[in-house]
């Protein structure tokens, strides 16, 4: 398999992410990675919820709501088309906020 940069995240305020590097595909599975946190990160407290939207070049995937939470990191959504599981890594920024950083994400079509 080739690597490819291929998808980006966006949030409702237009914080665009570069494009995650596909580090796994099989069948319609797609496992994809950003390799650094400077590429995306988010400030939030603990159960905010972050409008985000996962694009292929400029079309919408899957919109949906993350929310922060340091005991779950990985969070599963669906649409008709997609089913997407997606992590970030918290890192603690004072007493209530985190830095989500890194994130990486599956995608099966």
């Amino acid at each position: 398999m080739t690597l490819q940069r291929k998808y980006h995240l966006l949030t409702d305020d237009n914080l665009r992410s570069q494009r995650f590097l596909v580090t796994n595909s099989e069948n319609l599975t797609e496992t994809c990675q950003l390799l650094r946190d400077i590429d995306f990160s988010l400030l939030a407290n603990d159960k905010d919820v972050i409008k985000l939207s996962l694009f292929d070049k400029d079309k919408n995937i899957i919109s949906f709501d993350y929310v922060t939470n340091k005991e779950n990191h990985l969070q599963t959504f669906t649409n008709d088309q997609v089913k997407l599981s997606i992590s970030f890594s918290y890192q603690q920024y004072n007493t209530n906020k985190f830095m989500l950083c890194c994130p990486s994400f599956t995608i099966m079509k």
